[in-house]
């Protein structure tokens, strides 16, 4: 199957997932994997899908098992090692949505390996080969790929320094400026809902409601610029990263989701959050949860 067909498929089981009964839908994935069995890509995307929308579906246990059995064919049998790293990549996702850290390290180890700079070495050679036009693509992919892997590390620290409030407060000055300086809520909106989410999150655990305000205003901000449905792209910037995105647009492309469903879970997050309860009485938070479901509506 072409990358354009698994593509296709898997934009049209999102929205399947999203309108049809559960039943249905995997018994028509059940066709569809058997039949391309040995299609590791598609394997991959089915994963993706599973892992994606056992979040909102009451059958949640029985798709993670069927994801993780997916994956689990894909790491013994798939020639190529990206593939295998993926799967076992999905693998540690679903571990971790079943409650099973311990898993996790067992399948991935307990501290990350070194990194060699390969890329750097890659971009090197290319450049002494006068390759100078596919080394600055290779440093833009490179760059991007490492700033949102930075930015995605560092919202993950926060929560976990909610014991030391002024690192917590450095870590939140510290993101929102390389939110900026890099236009990341363009480049990469969902990085920005989840660091608002989370930033809010910590400010109400260390009961600074005020704040915490602030970062849901920009939550609702960043969803009121968001062009829908999200896509990945890059800018003025980032400019060869579009032959990059299309060469790899089953993985990263489109939204994992369809659109009304992502739009539902911007929503829920903020308004039936338990941590923002004490603030269901403000008018501001009223004001703000309002204009979220007039933009998303």
């Amino acid at each position: 199957m072409t990358k354009e067909q698994i593509e296709k498929l898997y934009m049209d089981f999102a929205q399947k997932f999203a309108t049809q009964p559960f039943e249905d839908v995997m018994e028509q994935l059940e066709q569809v994997k058997n039949e391309y069995y040995s299609c590791y890509p598609l394997l991959l995307k089915i994963v993706q899908l599973y892992v994606n929308y056992s979040k909102s579906i009451e059958q949640r246990d029985e798709l993670l098992q069927s994801a993780f059995d997916l994956a689990e064919r894909v790491r013994m049998h798939a020639p190529q090692i990206q593939f295998v790293q993926e799967a076992t990549a999905m693998q540690g996702v679903i571990h971790l949505l079943k409650g099973n850290p311990e898993e996790v390290l067992e399948l991935l180890g307990t501290e990350p390996d070194l990194d060699y700079g390969i890329e750097q070495l890659i971009i090197t050679a290319h450049t002494m080969l006068g390759n100078v036009g596919v080394a600055k693509e290779i440093t833009q992919i490179s760059m991007f790929q490492k700033l949102i892997a930075f930015v995605a590390l560092s919202i993950e620290s926060l929560l976990i320094h909610i014991d030391e409030p002024i690192h917590f407060e450095k870590t939140v000055e510290r993101i929102e400026g390389v939110l900026k300086i890099y236009n990341i809520p363009d480049l990469q909106p969902n990085a920005a809902f989840v660091f608002y989410f989370k930033a809010a999150t910590g400010y109400m655990m260390l009961q600074k409601q005020e704040k915490a305000l602030k970062m849901i205003e920009k939550y609702v901000n960043t969803c009121e610029k968001c062009v829908f449905p999200l896509s990945l792209k890059g800018d003025d910037y980032f400019y060869l990263l579009n032959n990059w995105i299309h060469r790899h647009e089953q993985v990263m492309k489109h939204a994992p989701r369809d659109e009304q469903s992502i739009k539902h879970d911007l929503v829920r997050e903020i308004e039936s959050n338990p941590v923002f309860a004490p603030l269901h009485e403000e008018e501001v938070f009223q004001q703000l949860l309002n204009k979220l479901k007039r933009i998303l509506q």
